[in-house]
C-alpha cells in the first residue's frame, strides 16, 4: 500500500495531511514521556529529544522527607516518592499539586507509568496502583516482604523484585494486582528487570543476570557474576545485554541474548571503585558511572567495550550506596552529583557544557527528562524542575503507543535560538530506509498544534515520525509507534431461536482469515433499545460464527450486535439482530 500522498515542494502552513502518529485524539497533550526508571522497557535511560542548556528554574516544591528515588514523567504530570511515604503528583510544567497519596512505609524506588494509572512500591510491602489523573486506588497489594526493585509494567503485566524471605520477580496482572506467577532466586532482588526478544532480564544480589522466557516465566540461562546487583539494572542492546554489577566486579560485560555467555567486557573501571550504576545507551555507545567517594562516568564503544571513548570525574563525594545513572538526549548527556549539582556533558568527547548547583546534599536520583523539563529528585526534600534553553519535542504522541484512531493531532515544541523551518517526517519500520517529508515555516513554539494526520489508508504495522529543526539532525525529536486500526465488523447478523434460548448467526470479518487476519474475537452486546448497546454479554474465538444467547426473559424484546475485536480495539457494530419472537 502507497504510505502518503505526494506533497508540493513549497513550504506550507499546518494542515490536514495523510500520516500516522498516535492512538486517540484527546484534549491533553501527552508529552514526550519518561514514564519508568531509565525511560523504557530496555532500559535505556535515553531520551528521544533535543535539550540543549542552559537550564533555567521553572519550579521546585519541598516534600520535607528525602527524595531518593528518580521521579517518573508522562502524560503532562510528574510523579515520585519521599521517605515519609508521601507520594506526589505535581504538573510537569507549573509544579502545582495535582494530588498527594500516603503510603504505610519509605518510598526509596521510582514509579511507573502504563495506560493512565502509575504503579510504585513502598519499603512495608505494599505495591500500589493509582489513577494517573486522581490519585484513587485502582488497587494495592501486600506482597509481605521489603521491596526496594522498582515496579515495572510491560505488556500489560506488572513486574517486581521481592526482598527475603521470598526474593522472587514476582508478576502481576497490572490491571487487577492479581498474582500471574513467579520467578525464585538466591537473594533479594533489587534490580529492575527489562525486556526484549519475549524474554525478561533482571539481576539479583546473588550476583546472577537472569533470563526468564516473557510467557511461561521459566528460566532460559543466568550468568553468574563475582559482584552482585544492588541498584544496577541491565540494559538490552541489539542481541546483547549488557550489566554492571559492582562490588567485585568492577567491569561493564555484555552478554549473549540468547544464551548467556560473555560477549566481551571492559577493562577494569576505576580502580577500587564497587558501585557502579546501571549502564545506558545511545548511538551505539554506552555509558556507565563508577563509584568509591567519588565517581566517574564513561563512555564506551557499545560493540567493544575494550574501547573507552571518555570519561568524565563526577563532582563531590559519595556518602551512600547509590550511583545515579545519567540520562541521555539527542544532544546531551545529564548526570547529578556528589555535590548538588547538575551537570551537562557533551556527548561526543564528555566536556562539560553546563552545571548548575541545586541543592546541599548529593543527588541519588537518576534525573527525568520529558519535553525540555529536567525533573530532579533531591535528598533535602525538594522536587525541583529545570527548562532547557533551546528544545526540539515531538510532545503528542508518546513512544510506541498502539494507534487506534484514523484521524490524530500531533503537537510539538521547537524553542530555538534561530528557527528557520521545521519538518514533520515519518517512515515504515523502527528505521526507515525512506522518509516522507513535510516541511513548514514558523516562529518558535511550545506544545502547540502541528497537523491533524489521517491514518485511514495506512496499513498496521509500526512507524517511525520525526520533527526536525533547521533541516539539522542534531535537531530531531523521534517516536515510533504501532498501527492497529480496527477490524471490519461482521456482516449478515440473524436470530433463531433454539432449545436452549436465542442464537446469533453471522458471517465473519474480512479480516479473520483475510484482511488484516487479525480478529481473536467476536464481542456480543445486547439491548432492549434499538440503537444503543452498551451491555456487552459475551464473545466467542475468532473464526466462530454463532453464539447462543440463553439468559433471556419471556416477553422481552431484544437487540443485538456483534464487534470483531483484534486485542487492541473493536470494529463498529455489525448490522442489528432483532429477536421478533418473544421468548
Amino acid at each position: 500500500m502507497t504510505l502518503c500522498v505526494p506533497f508540493s515542494a513549497t513550504f506550507m502552513k499546518k494542515i490536514l495531511i495523510p500520516f500516522l502518529i498516535t492512538a486517540n485524539l484527546a484534549a491533553t497533550v501527552f508529552a514526550v514521556d519518561f514514564p519508568m526508571p531509565r525511560s523504557d522497557s530496555r532500559g535505556s535511560s535515553f531520551v528521544n529529544e533535543t535539550v540543549i542548556p542552559p537550564l533555567a528554574a521553572a519550579w521546585s516544591y519541598n516534600t520535607f522527607a528525602a527524595v531518593i528515588a528518580g521521579p517518573v514523567a508522562a502524560d503532562n504530570k510528574v510523579f515520585v516518592g519521599n521517605q515519609s511515604g508521601a507520594f506526589y503528583c505535581f504538573d510537569a510544567y507549573t509544579g502545582e499539586v495535582l494530588w498527594q497519596y500516603s503510603a504505610g512505609g519509605k518510598i526509596e524506588s521510582a514509579a511507573s507509568y502504563s495506560n493512565g494509572v502509575v504503579y510504585f512500591a513502598s519499603r512495608d510491602g505494599y505495591v500500589h496502583a493509582l489513577n494517573a489523573d486522581t490519585g484513587e486506588e485502582e488497587w494495592i497489594r501486600n506482597l509481605g516482604t521489603q521491596i526496594i526493585s522498582s515496579p515495572v509494567v510491560y505488556n500489560g503485566r506488572l513486574y517486581i523484585g521481592e526482598g527475603a524471605p521470598s526474593n522472587d520477580l514476582l508478576v502481576l496482572n497490572a490491571e487487577t494486582g492479581l498474582p500471574v506467577g513467579s520467578f525464585s532466586t538466591l537473594q533479594p532482588i533489587q534490580s529492575n528487570p527489562v525486556f526484549g526478544s519475549d524474554r525478561v532480564f533482571f539481576g539479583s544480589n546473588d550476583g546472577r543476570l537472569y533470563c526468564i522466557y516473557e510467557d511461561t516465566l521459566l528460566q532460559a540461562w543466568f550468568y553468574q557474576t563475582d559482584g552482585f546487583f544492588t541498584r544496577s539494572s541491565p540494559l538490552v542492546y541489539e542481541t546483547g545485554v549488557f550489566i554492571a554489577p559492582g562490588h567485585d566486579e568492577r567491569k561493564l560485560y555484555r552478554v549473549h541474548m540468547s544464551n548467556g555467555i560473555t560477549a566481551g567486557s571492559s577493562a577494569e573501571l576505576y580502580g577500587s571503585a564497587n558501585r557502579m550504576s546501571s549502564p545506558a545507551e545511545y548511538d551505539d555507545v554506552v555509558y556507565v558511572a563508577v563509584s568509591t567517594s567519588t565517581a566517574k562516568i564513561f563512555a564506551l564503544d557499545a560493540n567493544d567495550l575494550s574501547n573507552e571513548l571518555w570519561n568524565y570525574a563526577v563532582a563531590g563525594t559519595n556518602d551512600g550506596e547509590i550511583v545515579p545513572t545519567p540520562t541521555i538526549t539527542r544532544s546531551h548527556l545529564y548526570a547529578p552529583d556528589y555535590d548538588g549539582g547538575i551537570a551537562v556533558l557533551n556527548q561526543s568527547d564528555g566536556s562539560e557544557v553546563f552545571s548548575a548547583s541545586v541543592s546541599d546534599q548529593p543527588i541519588y536520583a537518576q534525573a527525568a527528562v520529558s519535553n525540555g523539563y529536567v525533573y530532579l529528585g533531591l535528598k533535602d526534600g525538594y522536587v525541583k524542575a529545570y527548562k532547557a534553553a533551546q528544545v526540539v519535542a515531538l510532545n503528542s504522541p508518546s513512544n510506541y503507543k498502539v494507534v487506534t484512531s484514523t484521524g490524530v493531532n500531533v503537537y510539538g515544541t521547537i524553542i530555538l535560538d534561530s528557527l528557520i523551518a521545521y519538518t514533520v517526517e515519518y517512515g515504515a519500520g523502527e528505521t526507515p530506509s525512506v522518509w516522507t517529508v513535510q516541511p513548514f515555516i514558523g516562529s518558535n513554539f511550545e506544545r502547540s498544534f502541528i497537523a491533524q494526520l489521517d491514518m485511514s489508508s495506512l496499513d498496521d504495522g509500526v512507524y517511525t515520525v520525526r520533527l526536525k529543526a533547521n533541516n539539522s539532525d542534531s535537531l530531531i525529536s523521534e517516536s515510533r509507534f504501532i498501527l492497529n486500526l480496527p477490524p471490519e465488523p461482521p456482516s449478515n447478523l440473524t436470530l433463531s431461536r433454539v432449545s436452549s434460548g436465542l442464537n446469533l448467526a453471522w458471517t465473519l470479518s474480512p479480516d479473520d482469515g483475510g484482511g488484516d487476519n487479525d480478529v481473536s474475537a467476536y464481542r456480543i452486546y445486547r439491548s432492549l433499545e434499538s440503537g444503543s448497546y452498551s451491555s456487552y454479554i459475551g464473545s466467542v474465538s475468532g473464526g466462530e460464527t454463532s453464539y447462543i444467547d440463553t439468559s433471556l426473559i419471556s416477553g422481552v424484546t431484544y437487540y443485538y450486535v456483534v464487534r470483531s475485536y483484534d486485542g487492541f480495539s473493536e470494529s463498529v457494530n455489525s448490522n442489528e439482530g432483532l429477536s421478533l419472537i418473544h421468548i
